[in-house]
């Protein structure tokens, strides 16, 4: 259905707008991008996300996000919130949005350059001055984005597919 991605598509769009604008991103977006992805994901003609990879990917998430408040929690000796000061619910939603895009392994490498990205958009935006936060759901958009138009020119990937997108990378890097 290549009217819902390119709706999809648009709809990332807006997300990484403003995120990388605003810092502020409207709540609304979150729902219908995630149910344009599953819509999209139940016309594919190869096998779709299921379930249980989806219950996988939110596990890995959570379990991330456990971590990460575990690690500020140590470093800062007291219970942190991770969602008050180092991170916005905006990012967390985006994270979400990979959960249902993804298998398991592709959304770990999804998130993992988006990380990588956000590390070098803040590098960029600190010796800009521009901003003190990390567009971080605006990166994840933009990435969402690119596998959805790769998907379509290529065949090679699959983000339902476990083992596509690690073989590409492999082989053509």
């Amino acid at each position: 259905m290549l009217i819902i991605s390119v709706i999809t598509i648009f709809f990332l769009g807006v997300i990484a707008y403003q995120d990388f604008t605003e810092r502020l991103i409207s709540w609304i977006f979150f729902p219908i991008v995630g149910t344009l992805l599953v819509v999209n994901q139940l016309y594919q003609p190869y096998i779709s996300i299921t379930f249980s990879q989806f219950y996988i990917n939110c596990a890995l998430l959570i379990f991330m996000l456990f971590l990460t408040t575990v690690f500020y929690s140590l470093k800062e000796r007291k219970i942190v919130l991770i969602f008050q000061k180092y991170m916005g619910v905006g990012d967390v939603l985006a994270m979400g949005l990979v959960c249902v895009s993804f298998s398991p392994i592709n959304m770990l490498l999804c998130l993992l350059g988006s990380f990588m990205i956000s590390l070098v958009v803040a590098i960029i935006f600190k010796s800009l001055r521009v901003h003190s936060t990390i567009p971080m759901a605006g990166v994840i958009s933009i990435l969402i984005a690119i596998v959805i138009i790769t998907e379509y020119g290529n065949t090679y990937i699959n983000k339902a597919n476990d083992y596509a997108i690690p073989s590409f990378i492999i082989n053509n890097f």
